[in-house]
């Protein structure tokens, strides 16, 4: 129906596991942390795209770093390039479930790949967490990318609010490590 579904969400320290969607898009995160580093935050999730494949996945972090969750958003046709999105929130909120309509779209319209990070939050994991996160994030791309059949010269990074400052930290760090995106 398209319609917006509020999803009592918990967000800090420890793993993020989604446990399913319904019909209704409907989203539960779980986090494994104790009770009073628990932040209860209403999520707004939206029923992606039809004809978008919508996949959770676990990224390999950087050594000696968690894995990243994230959600891949492939549309039935597709050229070779890829975005990573990146959510809003200040960096201490925010997930990615809240992206799931406009990352569907993106992958639809643009023909793409999107990665939706569920990069670390502060405070629990200050800098350069996030950082580290979606930087694993982009390397994976790139190594997988024959198996993602994508080019990894055709890499993008985006997102919203501190989500942009965080691609363009990104991008900076890559561009230092001689690997800089698409755009």
């Amino acid at each position: 129906d398209g319609r917006a579904h509020d999803v009592v969400a918990h967000e800090g320290l420890g793993e993020r596991a989604v446990r399913g969607f319904d019909e209704r898009a409907r989203a539960v995160t779980e986090v494994d942390q104790p009770e009073r580093a628990r932040r209860p935050v209403v999520v707004r999730v939206r029923r992606p795209e039809p004809g978008i494949e919508v996949q959770a996945v676990r990224v390999p972090g950087l050594p000696r770093r968690p894995e990243v969750p994230a959600f891949t958003y492939a549309p039935a046709e597709r050229g070779s390039g890829a975005l990573i999105w990146l959510h809003g929130g200040g960096r201490i909120a925010g997930a990615p479930q809240s992206a799931h309509r406009l990352c569907s779209l993106m992958a639809k319209r643009a023909g793409v790949l999107v990665v939706n990070v569920d990069y670390r939050l502060a405070p629990e994991h200050p800098f350069p967490a996030a950082v580290d996160d979606v930087a694993a994030v982009l390397s994976w791309l790139r190594e997988q990318s024959d198996t993602l059949a994508i080019d990894p010269a055709r890499i993008a990074v985006g997102g919203a609010s501190a989500g942009g400052g965080l691609a363009a930290e990104l991008a900076q760090r890559a561009l230092d490590e001689g690997f800089p995106p698409a755009f």
